[in-house]
């Protein structure tokens, strides 16, 4: 899908993401998002981490353990609470519990 839509940030500083573009992007639940910007603009990139450097959902996009360290200095505790409930239920998964 490629176009143009509109929408406004909340009081919050928040948006929704279109349906369309998740769907096509495959953003769901927890999905990690990677905002770049040039100063005018802002591109958000799904990524999907994975313990072993990345596994990302484009081929082209690529996250550093360094960059995942960055990410996580700018994360509040709730957000870091979620991604460690994430991280613990990965290694039940992979333990096979």
């Amino acid at each position: 899908m490629e176009g143009t839509i509109y929408r406004i940030i909340g009081i919050r500083g928040r948006t929704t993401i279109p349906f369309l573009l998740r769907t096509n992007l495959k953003i769901g639940d927890n999905t990690m998002l990677k905002y770049t910007t040039d100063g005018k603009s802002v591109i958000v990139t799904p990524l999907r981490v994975c313990s072993t450097d990345t596994c990302p959902i484009r081929p082209e996009v690529k996250l550093t353990l360094e960059e995942i360290g960055e990410l996580l200095d700018t994360c509040d505790e709730e957000t870091l609470e979620t991604l460690n409930n994430m991280l613990h239920k990965k290694r039940r998964e992979k333990d096979g519990i």
